[in-house]
């Protein structure tokens, strides 16, 4: 398939740097603060781009997204409860790289500079949330930070993409069915469209996928997240050398609801890591933030409905 020319935009050259988000005191003091994003919207105009203070410094925001930002506003860093399994991890480390499959607007990176100075690469496909994380990490003046506009998977070439604040790769079977409705809808030409397209339209777009193995042969890892909406296991499987030659620790979000689409399951996922690794299994779905007793417990909560919307696992190499 040809890569096509991306409908989202990149739109370093037609904004200046993001404005300091306005009202964050009153959201977050407001009883239920992320019910009032219309006040934000008010308060912050819609328009442009706003940063809001997280981690080591600030993440840039579409204005438009007042709920995720209101969100973003009362939950703080405990938007990502996962992140506490690693931090500790990550303050002793010394070397190496830390790699982050699924770097998003760049929530990781920011978090991660604030706990150690080794240097972190970033893989994220979508190019309007690209652009967002590396305004993210240039404004907050985090150095050796690099983020590639790439997917990860288990063999290199391209792969159909949904656009949105947590996109995920798609099957051919779901793109044809989008492709009729998407023909008739005019290309983002600035921010604010592409940022409307991208949190409801939700394009499918082409974009070029590679392997671990491939774009980490010369870069020592040290610790590795992944989270791409059921993807995993194919990211691993492109991952294996790098795996076995570095043994970096591992957090892996996984999606049981996700995965079959892609012809994996939990089982696998958990079944294709000893022995290099201990295993822990944490669920952190709302109001919960625990760890499961064994693998099997976690494989059986995650087939039976509801499903876990938040379930990790953390790799910690043996020996």
């Amino acid at each position: 398939m040809r890569f096509l020319k991306n409908p989202m935009l990149t739109a370093s050259n037609t904004h200046s740097s993001p404005r300091p988000v306005q009202g964050a005191g009153l959201i977050r003091n407001l009883p239920l603060g992320r019910k009032f994003h219309a006040l934000l919207g008010w308060i912050n105009g819609t328009s442009g781009r706003v940063s809001v203070p997280f981690g080591a410094g600030r993440l840039a925001h579409p204005a438009s997204w007042t709920k995720a930002v209101a969100t973003l506003l009362v939950a703080g860093e405990h938007l990502l409860p996962e992140f506490g399994l690693i931090a500790p991890i990550l303050r002793s480390l010394k070397q190496g790289t830390v790699v982050d499959v699924g770097a998003n607007l760049g929530y990781f990176p920011l978090l991660i500079r604030r706990e150690t100075a080794v240097p972190i690469l970033g893989f994220e496909p979508q190019p309007f949330l690209h652009e967002l994380a590396s305004i993210s990490v240039a404004d907050s003046g985090l150095k050796d930070v690099e983020l590639r506009r790439l997917a990860c998977g288990d063999a290199p070439g391209e792969v159909l993409f949904q656009s949105g604040p947590n996109g995920n790769i798609v099957s051919t079977e779901e793109a044809a069915a989008a492709a009729v409705a998407a023909s008739t809808r005019t290309p983002a030409t600035d921010l604010d469209a592409a940022a409307e397209t991208t949190l409801k339209r939700r394009p499918i777009i082409p974009v070029p996928v590679v392997t671990l193995d491939t774009e980490l042969a010369n870069t020592p890892v040290a610790l590795m997240k992944i989270d791409c909406e059921g993807y995993e296991l194919k990211i691993l499987q492109g991952a294996r050398e790098v795996l076995c030659r570095d043994r970096p620790v591992l957090l892996i979000e996984v999606h049981p609801q996700f995965l079959p689409q892609f012809g994996g399951s939990v089982r696998q996922v958990v079944e294709f890591l000893p022995p290099m690794y201990d295993l822990e299994a944490w669920d952190f779905s709302p109001d919960r933030g625990r760890r499961f007793s064994d693998m099997e417990t976690m494989i059986t909560a995650a087939a039976t409905p509801p499903l876990p919307s938040q379930l990790y696992l953390l790799c910690k190499p043996k020996g």
